[in-house]
């Protein structure tokens, strides 16, 4: 850095010099500096106090040699007004030891009078070290940002967050220490005043009901490999989801969340679907499941009642296959509708197919649901063919005996518990001179007589 062909502007530099010879050298010097340099020659300390307090040059060239402002009391003014200007000496030789105390002061650089060709280097070397301060001061007010938002973090996060370092013991680890944590890891944990102790003293015991816990962390300390993991910590009462990572040997950050709804959760659906299934299991009613047309689940009711022999001799058959050809259409107009408006169908008789061809009767509902993460049908069906059967011989066996009784000459008929007429046959219909039995139902002889 330093040449004109660099600088966006010309650097601005106050020359405490009143020697007009001095003046013209360093003219001439600026010249062929290399540097787009505008001087402002100040001979008196009046004039040098107003120009820093109304200006901000780039650097401060001051003759140490100065009757009416010595060197050491122009650096100290220039140091009160202007503290970050650098603060070049010019002297002779023979004054050097001044100007090698206004060096240890803090000036920036010296120049003698009888070598001003050295005046470039030390506006080179004064940029340099601007520059390089420059980019320090950014990097630190980068770091301190980056400290003001971990901070942040750290104290807001959600999740409980752990800084540790493992205790070794023949390249074991046996303990660890907690250097750091935030107040989510209290809240979570419930456990006070963790930072600066072992956990040993934090949670007794935890070696003993937690060894996996010391296995992993050790592992991730000492080869620096993350590893994330869910465990019961049994001295807590409490399931942790833990995301460990290692900033340096030896050193482990955990970042964990309780998870113990969670699990309790998972734990009563696992239980749930465990009594559904054992109930799906013993249920007299045949269950099916179908997807996209398909069968994909079946319980044991069904299996025996579809005549099959095992599961897989119905998975993955289309379902209207067992459906009576004259029941398909309504069929399938009830299956559109409970998956296009997730209802469930009233119950209602149909007639299904078995294995073997055979036709059976079953009473039949459908409920949409969803297996697999797919939309689905659950069909819920009962075997009703045996009474049908027996619904039909008492049918048969009813209107043979109307038939009997209606042929036979005498006056037959029936009343309930309140003298209404509930049959009769075809003789006393002919004696009352009624038109059917409708007419004779739910009267009382008073009503004839």
């Amino acid at each position: 850095m330093g040449k004109s062909k660099s600088l966006k502007a010309p650097l601005t530099i106050v020359c405490l010099v009143n020697q007009e010879k001095l003046k013209k050298s360093l003219r001439k010097v600026f010249e062929v500096s290399g540097y787009r340099l505008y001087a402002e020659f100040i001979p008196t300390r009046q004039k040098f106090t107003q120009f820093l307090r109304k200006s901000e040059p780039d650097f401060i060239l001051a003759d140490t040699e100065l009757k009416d402002l010595p060197g050491t009391e122009a650096f100290k003014i220039a140091k009160k007004i202007r503290p970050e200007i650098p603060f070049i000496c010019l002297t002779n030789a023979e004054n050097e030891k001044i100007a090698n105390k206004l060096l240890q002061m803090g000036a920036a650089d010296l120049v003698f009078k009888d070598r001003l060709n050295r005046f470039s280097s030390a506006i080179e070397k004064i940029l340099e070290t601007a520059s390089e301060m420059e980019s320090r001061r950014k990097i630190e007010a980068a770091l301190q940002l980056s400290e003001i938002r971990f901070r942040y973090l750290f104290e807001n996060m959600l999740e409980g967050y752990a800084y540790c370092k493992v205790i070794l013991r023949k390249g074991k680890v046996t303990d660890f220490t907690y250097i750091e944590v935030n107040d989510a890891f209290e809240k979570l944990t419930e456990l006070k005043n963790a930072a600066g102790r072992k956990v040993s003293e934090v949670i007794p015991g935890i070696r003993k009901t937690n060894p996996e816990l010391f296995e992993i962390y050790g592992r991730v300390a000492m080869t620096g490999i993350p590893e994330k993991f869910e465990t019961w910590v049994k001295a807590l009462g409490i399931w942790l989801s833990i995301s460990v990572y290692s900033p340096q040997r030896e050193y482990f950050i955990a970042v964990f969340d309780n998870i113990t709804a969670r699990k309790n959760s998972e734990k009563a659906l696992q239980e749930n679907e465990e009594k559904f299934r054992r109930l799906v299991e013993i249920m007299p009613d045949g269950i099916a499941v179908h997807s996209d047309g398909n069968i994909v689940f079946v319980n044991p009711a069904a299996v025996t009642i579809l005549g099959a022999e095992s599961p897989g001799d119905l998975l993955g058959k289309p379902a209207i296959g067992f459906v009576h050809p004259d029941d398909r259409e309504k069929v399938i107009k009830r299956i559109s509708g409970v998956l296009s408006k997730g209802m469930t169908s009233d119950v209602t008789e149909e007639r299904f197919l078995r294995l073997d061809g055979s036709v059976i009767f079953v009473q039949v509902v459908a409920v949409s649901t969803t297996y697999q993460n797919r939309p689905s049908v659950q069909v819920i069906f009962r075997d009703i063919t045996e009474r049908k059967k027996a619904d039909e011989t008492i049918a048969g066996e009813r209107n043979l005996l109307l038939t009997l009784i209606n042929n036979l000459p005498d006056y037959i008929y029936v009343k309930n518990t309140e003298g209404k007429y509930i049959l009769g046959n075809a003789a006393i219909i002919r004696l009352l001179d009624l038109s059917s039995l409708d007419d004779l139902v739910g009267k009382t002889a008073f009503d004839f007589f």
